[in-house]
């Protein structure tokens, strides 16, 4: 990584490495969203519909979810976007304009920091996600051996 000193005689990234980690940070993060957005099309509903054709009671993390799948699978009729679609398309823009930020400050701190807090953020939804899955069908597999829910 190339770095300049400036007046004050402090260390500043070069413009290289700051476009770097930005760009990284950018297709990183449009990844994760791309990761999240698949599995709220095609995988919540295939287990909404085991969840409801084996009459499983859901938790309200489960139910949030599915919710929030059907948010992204379903636009009424004249609406271009749902609120959860604008919703991801507003948090897609503030990260670019994080990473514009740091490029146009030449500093790569705060797009770290970002990215990192991001991934963070994304890890916690997977998280919440895999869990709202899981435990309502631990559950029924648990009812359907004999055991109790």
């Amino acid at each position: 990584m190339s770095a300049e000193v400036n007046a004050s005689g402090t260390k500043r990234a070069g413009r290289a490495s700051v476009v770097a980690v930005a760009v990284v940070g950018v297709l990183v993060w449009v990844s994760q969203t791309l990761h999240f957005v698949f599995a709220m099309i095609t995988t919540v509903p295939k287990f909404e519909k085991i969840f409801r054709d084996f009459g499983v009671a859901l938790p309200p993390l489960s139910r949030w979810f599915i919710m929030l799948s059907r948010e992204f699978r379903v636009v009424n009729a004249g609406q271009l976007l749902s609120m959860t679609q604008i919703g991801l398309v507003v948090w897609t823009l503030a990260v670019l304009g994080a990473a514009w930020f740091c490029a146009s400050r030449r500093s790569v701190w705060p797009g770290l920091v970002f990215l990192v807090l991001g991934l963070i953020l994304w890890a916690i939804m997977g998280l919440l996600l895999v869990m709202a899955m899981d435990l309502p069908l631990r559950s029924m597999i648990r009812s359907m051996q004999g055991g109790s829910p």
